[in-house]
């Protein structure tokens, strides 16, 4: 099958045609991309908000139970100074003689035990095991009216701390008072019980408790005695659940969506002594709750004070999504929680694309339209266009001759040019290499010579610091042996004196010996004076001993010292000869370190002259560098431009047979 050929006219019009349908094609595809691409934008924006409401909801939520956990627990501390005044008011509480038999239940583990414990009285009211209301109690019943708030009196029961109710407005699970319930100093798990070790320790507790069956915040206060023993407590408080304004404002936080909801659960902590759910979760959070719960109480504990943390999870269709954001707040061990469902906000990415769906029919629409009129358009656009071409089409043919000789010529001059630059580049990068290894070699020189005079400067230093220390040496020895010879003078001095106390020893030996003998004429009257003539002798030979030792230390001392110094005297003379060796040496050094340094400026002469070598041979090299990358930018511009020329014989070629089948057309 022959290709058939196209005219001037039919390309342009097809070209028209063409254009307008591609902009079509390229709108819709743009329109079909940019949906996908705003819904998802849309979708993630939403989302996002839907978090944040989400977050701020929880975090809404623990500043309300801290602003109620704050407000509660000063109206329950200013209750329990109103209590404590009334109390005191009342006479405090009496102790009577007799004892009190209590069958008494502990409120943690429900076992019970009897207690005998010493019978107290309010207002001179026995307190007794009556657990009915319709039997009012003195001074406790008058404050509940009075603050609506609980209040409890406990007795210590025994030396450990249990803490016993014998007088309470807290009411049990059956509608009576709490009375007879303790509360153990030592919990189940071996555990001190935080209030009974604070109030024993003197102080007051407060903060959340558990009372009986339920979680409360709460106050206790010591009790003491006239001795100021510890034997009770006194207690206010209030129902954590029952402050209804709480529930209220935690419920008015889910606002993030029609199926969105706060909860409140229980932590660990609390979960052995209550339910866990304190507030349930309604809508999404209802349906979901099995997803995320254990994930939630496990982590946020966790938490840091005053932050969140978030999970997602599948919602209740495969389009939606449970979005969960969860806080802790310890006090009350409580694990707030914020539900949002994604379906709630989805309505503004479904509006996105159905806008996206209608312009792509608009848009579409417009195309078709476009490629109507402009196929129309191009049409008699054409048939004025042919004309003017057939002219052009001349000129355009002698022009590409005289562009192309012109290039044949220019392009043999550059390639010439480049071949000199190149063999002169060549040589510049020789000269600048040869220069630049004998720079090196001459830094290395100048820096051994002066590395050389340095060591020669040091070694000449070294000998004036040695020549100093000998002349130090010389002198400390010459002390030495003056010193030495004066001991020696001593020691003679002291023989003369040991010589003197030999005489005076044996002077008193004859004495003790003439005492002995007197003592013996004179008979009985004499026997102490021969006891002292005796002491005597013995002191004597004593000191006799006692000087022929100091005699033989002093003659070898007098030995030492003389061999002392005949060595001090060999050791100054080989000293004296070290000193003149030092001095020969340092004068050796001298005329080193005066040849080093005169040789030190002709090597800087000859390095800096090799450094300008170097310097001149890399600018040369350079500017051939440059020279040749100008040369081969003229070249590739010359081919581009003989490329160019091609072309445009080849555009003219066939330009003129579009012309001839144009005009075979029109002739027809």
């Amino acid at each position: 099958m022959r290709r058939q050929n196209l005219s001037l006219r039919q390309q342009i019009t097809y070209l028209g045609t063409f254009s307008a349908m591609l902009a079509t094609v390229v709108v819709a595809i743009l329109v079909v991309v940019n949906e996908n691409r705003a819904s998802k934008a849309v979708s993630d924006e939403v989302i996002g908000i839907m978090q944040d409401r989400l977050a701020r909801s929880a975090e809404k939520t623990y500043s309300i139970c801290k602003l109620s956990q704050d407000l509660v627990q000063n109206a329950v501390d200013t209750s329990l100074k109103l209590g404590d005044a009334a109390l005191k008011q009342a006479g405090g509480v009496q102790t009577g003689s007799g004892t009190v038999t209590w069958d008494a239940v502990n409120q943690f583990t429900h076992e019970k035990k009897t207690i005998a414990a010493p019978q107290w009285s309010l207002k001179g009211t026995p307190l007794r095991p009556d657990v009915s209301f319709s039997h009012s109690i003195p001074v406790i019943d008058e404050i509940t009216k009075q603050t609506g708030e609980t209040v409890t009196l406990f007795q210590r029961v025994n030396a450990a701390g249990d803490m016993l109710r014998v007088a309470t407005t807290v009411a049990t699970a059956n509608g009576e008072r709490a009375i007879g319930t303790f509360m153990p100093a030592i919990e189940q798990s071996g555990t001190p019980n935080d209030v009974v070790r604070t109030v024993l320790s003197g102080q007051t507790y407060r903060g959340r408790a558990f009372v009986v069956n339920a979680w409360y915040i709460s106050a206790y206060e010591p009790l003491r005695d006239a001795a100021g023993n510890i034997i009770g407590m006194f207690y206010v408080g209030v129902k954590q659940e029952g402050v209804t304004a709480l529930r209220e404002a935690i419920a008015g936080q889910a606002h993030s969506g029609d199926r969105s909801s706060v909860a409140v659960y229980y932590g660990k902590a609390s979960r052995n002594f209550s339910d866990m759910v304190v507030i349930p979760p309604t809508g999404i959070g209802s349906l979901t709750e099995s997803k995320w719960l254990k994930q939630v109480l496990d982590k946020a504990p966790l938490l840091a004070e005053g932050t969140s943390g978030q999970l997602v999870v599948n919602g209740t269709t495969s389009e939606s999504q449970a979005i969960i954001r969860y806080s802790y707040f310890k006090p009350w061990d409580w694990v707030i929680v914020a539900i949002g469902d994604s379906k709630d906000y989805t309505g503004a990415a479904d509006l996105v694309r159905e806008q996206f769906t209608r312009l792509l029919f608009q848009s579409t629409l417009g195309g078709l339209i476009a490629l109507l009129i402009g196929g129309v358009f191009a049409y008699f656009i054409s048939k004025r266009i042919t004309n003017p071409v057939a002219d052009l089409s001349i000129n355009l043919t002698s022009s590409a001759t005289q562009i192309s000789s012109s290039a044949v010529h220019q392009q043999s001059n550059v390639t010439s040019l480049m071949a000199s630059s190149n063999q002169i580049a060549s040589a510049a990068k020789e000269i600048s290499a040869t220069s630049q290894e004998l720079l090196r070699t001459m830094v290395d020189i100048a820096e051994a010579a002066e590395r050389t005079a340095g060591l020669a400067h040091d070694g000449r230093q070294g000998l004036k610091g040695m020549e100093t220390s000998m002349q130090t040496l010389s002198t400390a020895s010459d002390s030495i042996s003056g010193r030495l010879a004066t001991i020696r003078a001593k020691a003679v001095r002291i023989n003369s004196v040991v010589t003197a106390i030999t005489k005076v020893a044996d002077q008193t030996n004859l004495l003790s010996l003439n005492a002995s003998i007197e003592a013996e004429k004179a008979g009985e009257a004499g026997a102490g004076f021969a006891v002292v003539a005796r002491e005597i002798r013995r002191l004597a030979d004593q000191s006799a001993i006692a000087t022929l030792d100091i005699e033989q230390i002093v003659e070898e001392m007098q030995e030492a010292v003389g061999s002392g110094v005949a060595e001090m005297r060999q050791f100054s003379e080989a000293v004296q000869g070290g000193i003149g060796a030092a001095e020969t040496i340092q004068g050796q050094f001298g005329e080193i370190i005066e040849r080093v340094e005169s040789i030190a400026p002709r090597y800087e002469t000859v390095q800096q002259g090799m450094q300008n070598q170097s310097v001149g041979a890399k600018q040369i090299s350079d500017a051939m560098w440059q020279l040749t990358e100008t040369a081969r930018q003229t070249s590739d511009s010359v081919n581009d431009l003989n490329e160019v020329s091609r072309q445009l014989h080849e555009a003219v070629r066939i330009l003129k047979e579009h012309i001839f089948k144009v005009a075979a057309v029109e002739a027809h």
